[in-house]
C-alpha cells in the first residue's frame, strides 16, 4: 500500500527525476546526455496534485537524448 505520487503510462513515459521543492529554491536546471542545457524558474512550474500525468520541461533536439541531471539552485 501506499500514496500514488505519479500516474505513468505509455503515454507519459517514466519518471526521471523528482525533487521537493522549497521556498528557497527559484530556478531549476535540465541537462541532457547530449549537453542540451535548460534553465527555467521555478514561478513557472505548476502545482500538481497527486496522481498526476506530470509537467513537460524539456524537449529534445536530438533522438534518443534523455534527461542526465536536475539541479535546483537557491
Amino acid at each position: 500500500m501506499g500514496i500514488r505520487a505519479a500516474h505513468v503510462i505509455p503515454k507519459t513515459g517514466e519518471i526521471v527525476a523528482c525533487r521537493i521543492i522549497n521556498e528557497k529554491v527559484v530556478q531549476i536546471i535540465l541537462t541532457s546526455k547530449r549537453a542540451q542545457v535548460i534553465k527555467l524558474p521555478v514561478k513557472n512550474v505548476p502545482r500538481l496534485g497527486r496522481d498526476t500525468q506530470g509537467v513537460i520541461f524539456m524537449r529534445f533536439n536530438k533522438p534518443g537524448d534523455t534527461v542526465a541531471a536536475v539541479t535546483c539552485l537557491e
